[in-house]
């Protein structure tokens, strides 16, 4: 499908608007380990293009002249990361975006490194510890003031700990450190050096403000494609039906969804795969199952019911099996046969009688003369 170019001019024309914006927004609680709150968003209407009703957009998107996008590693790395491990990050995330068959190509995957300037603008990342607003950021990204600037992702160096692949099962790699994967943080960042916010539709996707810790978000999903294909539209599609998609995903309008869980299917750190939140209820595991937030009974699945959550402040579908009901079929048993039986002694002289019976008649038979 290919779009008029006009919308995603529109929304470029809003920048100073979304930066105000941007300004005000609250802080994020840092347990969760979010990006930055999903109020901070951008207005609905602003995100009202044909192409997707799902996506949301900054309004930073830049020119498609200048896709695609050169990225350049600058600065130290924290202690424990080599260099080496942050550029394949890089490159496997910029890979990641230029998959999406119904867009440009975004990003060049050369990755650049090293201080030394260059005649080419590019999107720069770095690290550092985090000042003020973004003391308690995983990343964060600074948006380019004019079009011939580009956008900056800083990742920080003293919140958590970087990892060149997914730890979902240690959440602490230090004392008040989480560990966190590179490469799906980069794929979340360079998303919105894209133009993309944080989606709204579910917590599974790339652009979701929620960290997962099993490092799902380095996979896009329909909203993440989706939102691309509407700001730089190119002629192309993934998929015409799911049999198309591996590993039962779905085809939404042309491009790959990977599976996702539902209300009531298993979860776990390392398999954070439902719409709306894996409900933790064996911690020591990290195992649990799919919830949301619901209005009534009726909204969730058979056995579960819509209950008040503490840590949500809100009701959410809630496993709550049935009491055993009287007379419900309880399958099969076995039980030892009986030592003594009334009825096994009678049985056994009403045989022997029979036997001695047949027995003397035969005999009889035997030695009787013709007449």
């Amino acid at each position: 499908m290919i779009m008029r170019r006009a919308p995603a001019r529109q929304l470029r024309a809003s920048a100073p608007l979304l930066a105000a914006l941007a300004s005000l927004s609250p802080l994020p609680a840092a347990a969760e380990l979010r990006w930055i709150d999903a109020e901070a968003s951008p207005p609905p209407t602003l995100a009202d293009l044909p192409h997707s009703t799902r996506a949301e957009f900054n309004g930073f998107a830049p020119e498609p002249d200048h896709l695609p996008l050169t990225l350049r590693l600058k600065g130290p790395m924290p202690e424990g990361v080599a260099r080496a491990e942050v550029i394949a990050a890089l490159e496997a995330s910029a890979r990641t975006w230029n998959a999406v068959g119904c867009a440009q190509v975004a990003f060049k995957t050369e990755v650049q490194a090293g201080e030394e300037a260059s005649e080419v603008e590019a999107v720069e990342v770095n690290f550092e510890p985090g000042i003020g607003p973004n003391a308690e950021r995983i990343a964060w990204t600074t948006y380019a003031a004019s079009p011939e600037e580009r956008a900056r992702v800083t990742l920080n160096s003293a919140l958590v700990v970087w990892r060149s692949s997914p730890d979902p099962f240690q959440l602490h790699a230090e004392p008040e450190r989480p560990a966190v994967d590179l490469q799906a943080v980069i794929t979340h960042e360079l998303g919105h050096v894209l133009g993309l916010s944080h989606t709204p539709a579910h917590n599974a996707a790339t652009m979701s403000a929620a960290y997962l810790r099993d490092g799902r978000q380095r996979v896009l999903s329909a909203d993440d494609k989706l939102g691309l294909c509407a700001l730089f539209p190119a002629e192309g599609r993934e998929c015409s039906g799911d049999a198309q998609c591996p590993e039962a995903g779905r085809c939404v309008e042309g491009v790959c969804d990977p599976h996702r869980g539902q209300p009531g299917d298993y979860c776990a750190f390392d398999l954070m795969h439902c719409p709306g939140f894996c409900l933790i209820d064996d911690a020591p595991t990290g195992t649990g199952y799919c919830s949301e937030p619901c209005a009534s009974d009726a909204a969730c699945p058979t056995h579960f019911a819509c209950r008040p959550d503490d840590e949500r402040d809100e009701a959410v579908c809630t496993f709550a099996p049935a009491d055993d009901a009287e007379g419900t079929p309880r399958g099969c048993a076995h039980t030892p046969a009986p030592s003594q039986s009334p009825a096994l002694p009678l049985l056994i002289m009403l045989l022997g009688a029979a036997t001695r019976r047949s027995t003397r008649q035969r005999a009889q038979r035997s030695t009787a003369s013709p007449e």
